[in-house]
């Protein structure tokens, strides 16, 4: 979680210093930032996504391998609205770090405090904020730019493919528990019958 919190507060600043002073981050800012991307996308595969993979989740060695592929050709991009856009690729990890909250706070004796159900809201909204609305946006901003950057370009496709499967999977479970309300105890029983 430290990584995503280091990662997004650059990002709110790059975007804050975009808005408000027209500052773009040069490449070699991003450069500096890049590296620290992906070592965190290799450990993260090598101790997590592995071992989920071979539970038959996929989705996050995919995504990380793409992650990878995308940080690979970003690092040699010099367009000014390249370095604009990855500001906005590095806030989706709000995101996460909402989400590593609550997974922390449910392995504690916190598991069934009140926060945990604003960390999941929280979760829900800045995913839909930042992956599912931003970051379509940026890209369509950014498509004919993005031929710098090779083959990469199109490590967007599975990646945006990714954010909208993890959206549906997210709204099933949101429908399910805030909507329907159905504890637990019930969802169970209703599967054995």
């Amino acid at each position: 979680m430290a990584h995503h919190a280091v990662v997004v507060t650059i990002a709110v600043a790059l975007i804050y210093w975009n808005y408000v002073d027209g500052y773009v981050a040069s490449p070699k800012v991003l450069h500096l930032v890049a590296p620290f991307v992906f070592g965190y996308l290799i450990g993260d595969t090598l101790f997590y996504t592995v071992g989920e993979a071979m539970q038959g989740r996929w989705e996050y060695t995919i995504h990380h391998v793409v992650g990878c592929w995308l940080i690979g050709g970003a690092l040699s991009a010099e367009s000014t609205e390249i370095s604009r856009f990855l500001p906005h690729l590095l806030i989706t990890e709000c995101s996460t770090f909402l989400f590593g909250a609550g997974m922390v706070l449910r392995s504690t004796s916190w598991k069934t405090h009140p926060i945990i159900s604003y960390l999941e809201i929280s979760f829900v909204i800045m995913f839909t904020l930042t992956r599912i609305i931003n970051l379509p946006y940026r890209i369509m901003l950014i498509w004919n730019e993005l031929d710098e950057i090779g083959s990469a370009k199109f490590s967007f496709i599975p990646i945006m493919a990714l954010q909208v499967f993890w959206f549906y999977k997210m709204m099933i479970v949101v429908f399910d528990k805030y909507i329907m309300q159905t504890p637990p105890s019930k969802k169970e029983s209703s599967k054995s019958s």
